[in-house]
């Protein structure tokens, strides 16, 4: 298996021979756009050896702690080569009115919210991480989205169509865990820059009323620069100038369904 293909401002080539490995790389490269152009970083994985750009990154005791740590080296590579821009642990969608942003730590809801979004009309950009330019338009990771329940009977992948991939790999715990992974049809997926229309902090509490707060420019800074991916006074500056220019709210979560109306009322 060999896949060419662009994340971010990076074009990836990485080949594999393993089986087991090929299917894993197949369901996480499964919607970034494939490019013809000649790659700027290489992979070539073994069954347990992580290889970039010839040099030997690591060996691993499982193909699926291999999956697993190929997955996190390639966002660190293509962090590393981005354009100039403000890049946050977010998901991202794109609508008539521009891009709408969520961020905000692990289990806030990222990634189902912006799939039921998509699944609403809107067109997927990531769920992962997004950058934020100089001229503050969006653009994001397409990775296949992890599914909550599994194959056929998941409202979102019957709604939308696409591919389910199963995805295997080790967790940092050592518990090995089985991923449904959805990768939308290219109808639904948003790969060209979209201009920034909305930033919005996610807060899942299902236990408390959801609620919709205007955020301050200095707290939505604050926020929004502690999930980070890269630092520096140009990253800076971009985060400085996409918070004054945009609307910036703190949303808590109390359903998907709840999320979704809140979000419309805020993008009419």
């Amino acid at each position: 298996m060999n896949i060419v293909a662009r994340v971010l401002d990076s074009v990836v080539s990485v080949h594999a021979d393993d089986d087991s490995v090929c299917r894993a790389i197949t369901a996480l490269m499964a919607m970034y756009p494939r490019s013809d152009a000649a790659p700027s970083v290489r992979y070539e994985l073994g069954a347990r050896a992580l290889v970039r750009d010839d040099q030997l990154v690591d060996e691993y005791p499982t193909r699926e702690a291999l999956a697993r740590a190929f997955e996190g080296d390639l966002y660190r590579a293509v962090v590393e080569r981005a354009e100039p821009s403000f890049l946050l642990h977010a998901a991202a969608v794109a609508t008539e009115r521009g891009a709408i942003v969520l961020f905000g730590p692990s289990g806030a809801g990222k990634t189902t919210v912006s799939g039921a979004l998509v699944a609403r009309g809107a067109r997927y950009i990531t769920d992962e991480f997004v950058a934020i330019d100089r001229q503050l338009r969006v653009r994001g990771l397409p990775r296949p989205l992890c599914l909550e329940q599994d194959t056929e009977r998941d409202p979102l992948r019957q709604r939308l169509g696409g591919e389910i991939h199963r995805y295997r790999f080790d967790d940092f715990d050592g518990a090995r865990i089985d991923v449904p992974l959805f990768a939308l049809a290219p109808q639904h997926v948003c790969l060209e820059p979209s201009p920034l229309a909305l930033l919005i902090h996610l807060r899942h509490a299902p236990g408390e009323p959801g609620s919709v707060t205007p955020l301050r420019a200095s707290e939505a800074l604050s926020r929004a620069w502690s999930e980070r991916y890269r630092y520096g006074s140009e990253e800076l500056d971009t985060a400085i100038a996409a918070i004054q220019k945009v609307p910036c709210f703190e949303l808590v979560t109390s359903s998907v369904e709840q999320a979704c109306s809140a979000i419309d009322r805020l993008t009419p």
